[in-house]
């Protein structure tokens, strides 16, 4: 089973600002989906796993700590940059939390929306692996 990884996101920095850029080949999937989520300081999101669907996240503002528990381990991610992602491969249970105030988490997805491909609760995604 694949493992969360961390992927670099190329910023092009103009004299006017700057932009990262979300097309094909950005993730290492065909990109289906995206949507974005906000939360205050303190917020807990997430709590669930996807039976095939990928993901990829990516702090817009604020900071994010990603815990990803695949079962057997657990480990952490720190999304704080715009530059900075995070694939989470399909059967690892992710949850985010929300370090500052009014953080913005971007979502792309391989898949559409399917409610029959989220797992909710953590003890029947043990027995699925």
């Amino acid at each position: 089973m694949p493992a969360p990884r961390e992927v670099p996101l190329s910023l092009h920095v103009e004299a006017n600002g700057s932009v990262v850029v979300f097309e094909e080949g950005t993730a290492p999937f065909s990109i289906r989906r995206t949507f974005v989520v906000t939360a205050d300081r303190g917020q807990v999101r997430g709590n669930h796993a996807h039976k095939l669907c990928s993901q990829l996240l990516v702090a817009l503002s604020g900071e994010v700590l990603v815990s990803v528990d695949d079962g057997m381990s657990q480990q952490e991610f720190l999304l704080s940059e715009m530059t900075q992602g995070l694939v989470i491969p399909p059967m690892n249970w992710a949850t985010q939390k929300y370090l500052s105030q009014r953080s913005i988490l971007l979502v792309v997805c391989d898949l559409l929306f399917d409610e029959a491909d989220y797992i909710r609760d953590y003890s029947e995604f043990i027995s699925l692996l």
